[in-house]
Parts: structure tokens; C-alpha cells; sequence
């Protein structure tokens, strides 16, 4: 009886990490959010005025694996558009998902995305992969900012 459980244990312990790596990582809501931040802040906008409003979007069929946010300043009376973001849940990447411009050339962003890549285990060539399935701009070039 002894033999049987440690073989069980044993094969648990061989299965369980293979099992876990097979599961696809993620970034959270809270880290795309520090993304958008990011774009934000290389567009100029100052993220401690009061008027910057970051809102979170639901998520979308249309956009799956995203978080969605919106962005706008408030003005006396009236609100300013700062942007439609969504950023991908597995890559990281930023995109205004009205223009179909992906986010890339802000330092700060790139840092971030680096960083945050490395975090859930995501290799070059894995980022690669993914980063070329586009789930929307069907029919919309896509254009690097």
C-alpha cells in the first residue's frame, strides 16, 4: 500500500508541472491598466491632473482576450477623448482599438511590456506568435505609433 502511494505521488509530482506550464499566462487588469498609463503619459497627457479619467470597459465577445479601457479629460462641460485601449491579455500589447494602432514606440511602454513579458513567462518567439493573430482591424491596416 505504501509503494502505491508514493508511485501516486510521484506521478503527481512529474504531471503537475507540465500541467501548469501548459496553462496560458496572463497579465492582469491592473498591470494593462499601468500600460495605458504608459501610452498616456508619451501622448503628453499628465497622469496626476484630476481631469485624466481612465474608465474600465466590460469585456467584449469581439475582443477576446483583451482588457478594454476608455480614456477622456474633463472639460467645463464637455469631455475630450483620450483614446479606445485594448491591451492584450497574453502579449501585453497596446492598441487603440478604434484606429488599429498598435501602441510600440513609447520607451516607457516598451520597458513595461518587456518587463511584464517576462513575468507570465512569455518567450520572443512565443510573443512573436501571438503577437501576429490580430482578434479585430479585420479589414483596417495596422499602424504603428
Amino acid at each position: 500500500m505504501c509503494i502505491l502511494r508514493f508511485v501516486a505521488f510521484a506521478l503527481t509530482l512529474a504531471v503537475a508541472p507540465s500541467s501548469i506550464e501548459a496553462q496560458p499566462r496572463e497579465i492582469t487588469r491592473d498591470q494593462a491598466r499601468l500600460l495605458v498609463r504608459a501610452v498616456l503619459a508619451s501622448q503628453g497627457f499628465d497622469l496626476n491632473s484630476p481631469s485624466l479619467v481612465i474608465d474600465d470597459q466590460p469585456d467584449k465577445p469581439e475582443f477576446p482576450e483583451y482588457y478594454l479601457f476608455s480614456a477622456y479629460t474633463r472639460g467645463e462641460g464637455m469631455d475630450f477623448s483620450a483614446g479606445a485601449y485594448a491591451v492584450s491579455r497574453r502579449t501585453a500589447d497596446v492598441w487603440n482599438w478604434m484606429h488599429c494602432w498598435r501602441f510600440r514606440r513609447a520607451k516607457r511602454l516598451h520597458v513595461l511590456q518587456k518587463q511584464l513579458r517576462k513575468e507570465i513567462g512569455l518567450s520572443e518567439s512565443d510573443y512573436r506568435k501571438l503577437s501576429a493573430e490580430r482578434r479585430f482591424c479585420f479589414s483596417i491596416p495596422v499602424t504603428d505609433r
